[in-house]
């Protein structure tokens, strides 16, 4: 990993600071340029039911832009796709464009993708992203956010058969991948917590296993 520009790639607003939260702040600190990039606008969590899409997409807008100050950010870093939440896989040649767009105007030395799991949307970015970065001049790490729970290994399959298939498969694909990279989250482990905590509404769904692994000493990163 370098001190140059990075560029983060996040399905939705939140999983930016789960998954490299303490690296963002970090390199904010280092005083590296740092791009974070929402390819979807949120309007899909569990909080819509309660005060609807439109508005649920402003909020989560505004969360993300607070989440990046708490790490050091300012709010021009912070772009968003607005593509459709739970939607970025009818959106693959659209996703494909804009995340090709930002990378030629920001020209990233490193370039930080989720890594693929059982979240369509999660999946969807970390396959289009291979596809425009892998192999290409910048640096490419993938960042897991629902990784350390027993659900990310088993993809969604009809029948059980399949699924207990995966749950075989995927933990050998993934030991058989390049050894994880681990950043120590040292004194930025605050401002990631505090990024989380800019994001209350979507810790009260999935925190119990967001903290687990997110309040942690390293980070890991896997180098494509």
């Amino acid at each position: 990993m370098t001190p140059g520009r990075a560029l983060i790639l996040a399905p939705h607003a939140d999983d930016e600071a789960i998954g490299c939260g303490a690296l963002i702040a970090r390199k904010a600190a280092a005083g590296a340029e740092v791009v974070i990039v929402i390819a979807s606008d949120g309007r899909a969590a569990k909080r819509a039911d309660e005060i609807g899409g439109d508005e649920l997409a402003r909020v989560r807008r505004r969360e993300a832009i607070e989440a990046a100050a708490a790490l050091g950010l300012p709010p021009e870093a912070v772009r968003f796709l607005e593509f459709e939440d739970s939607k970025l896989d009818q959106n693959r040649g659209p996703l494909l464009e804009a995340i090709r767009r930002v990378a030629a105007d920001v020209q990233p030395d490193e370039i930080y993708s989720p890594h693929s799991d059982q979240h369509a949307d999660h999946r969807t970015l970390s396959e289009v992203a291979r596809v425009a970065f892998k192999g290409g001049p910048a640096h490419f790490f993938e960042y897991p956010i629902r990784y350390w729970v027993r659900v990310p290994w088993v993809q969604p399959q009809p029948g059980r058969v399949k699924a207990l298939i995966h749950l075989v498969v995927d933990p050998i694909r993934e030991w058989r991948r390049p050894r994880a990279v681990l950043v120590r989250t040292g004194e930025y482990r605050e401002r990631k917590l505090d990024a989380l905590a800019v994001y209350a509404g979507e810790m009260a769904n999935v925190g119990h296993f967001v903290y687990e692994f997110a309040d942690t000493e390293y980070e890991a990163f896997f180098p494509l």
